[in-house]
């Protein structure tokens, strides 16, 4: 049975009892989000759960579910918890999308738990639950301060030995945007979250560019209006109005055309077919 991971992140509201605080505050954060990770036209609706008094909204491009709470953001983003320990090609890539939240929201550290110490167990499934009670159980039941995210260790030691919570001060990554961000000349570096094969999403004169960490060069010479992860390799490219599928290196496997992408698996099992109805388009990857 996999595990999910929570990210959990501070913030300074306490008022989740209240509705109508609450979507204010939640209106102010998405714009904030919006402003600081360039994300643009893209729909952004507030959900309210009455039963359980719970607001909530998804973020897109990062793919990711902010859950209210008191004096912290629950985050969902349905990877498996000791994903968040592992390094891919791309690094940490579960630490560098934290990071960027982090970063956008104004924080400078997080957390990461699974999800028996968040929404499925006693730590915080109530909604009213404060930051400061839920850190006090964990501490509680560890029994010690909460072990600091040490990327290293994973690599030396293996990805097998791992706790249930973590704290991150992102002392690596506050160094590798630095780094980067120095590379990357006129280009405003917007995160380290990579997309496709290590693009990372950057801002020039208020246009959106996919940037590689590595070669530093452009996925394409023009700005584009959003980018997002097809749940595969592929990715999707938005500009004008119009989506354009593109593989994990840039080149297009279709045109820009309207309606809405999607996919489906194909009949063998390593194989997927991505469609869009409207534009009539049928395309087969490898999953």
């Amino acid at each position: 049975m996999s595990v999910d991971l929570s990210h959990i992140i501070k913030h300074n509201f306490y008022q989740v009892s209240d509705k109508d605080a609450s979507r204010k505050f939640v209106k102010e954060t998405i714009e904030q989000l919006r402003s600081k990770l360039l994300i643009q036209d893209e729909e952004i609706p507030i959900f309210y759960e009455e039963e359980e008094n719970e607001t909530y909204f998804r973020l897109p491009v990062y793919d990711v579910e902010f859950y209210l709470r008191n004096g912290f953001w629950e985050i969902e983003s349905y990877y498996r918890y000791r994903q968040i320990i592992i390094r891919y090609d791309n690094g940490f890539v579960l630490r560098r999308l934290t990071y960027d939240l982090a970063m956008a929201l104004g924080q400078k550290e997080a957390w990461y738990a699974d999800e028996f110490h968040t929404w499925n167990g006693t730590f915080c499934e109530d909604t009213d639950t404060t930051f400061e009670q839920w850190i006090t159980k964990v501490r509680e039941e560890k029994g010690s301060e909460i072990t600091e995210y040490n990327q290293d260790k994973f690599i030396e030691d293996g990805y097998d030995d791992y706790e249930d919570v973590y704290h991150d001060s992102f002392k690596e990554c506050d160094a590798q945007f630095a780094d980067i961000k120095s590379k990357f000349g006129d280009y405003n570096l917007l995160g380290l979250y990579p997309f496709g094969d290590g693009f990372l999403r950057c801002e020039k004169n208020g246009g959106l560019y996919l940037i590689n960490e590595k070669t530093l060069k452009p996925m394409f010479n023009e700005p584009i209006t959003n980018v997002s992860e097809l749940d595969g390799p592929e990715l999707l490219i938005k500009k004008n109005g119009l989506s354009a599928v593109v593989d994990q290196y840039g080149k297009f496997l279709t045109d820009f055309v309207e309606g809405k992408f999607d996919w489906k698996r194909a009949n063998s099992s390593d194989r997927r077919i991505i469609f869009n109805t409207t534009a009539g388009i049928e395309l087969e990857t490898k999953y």
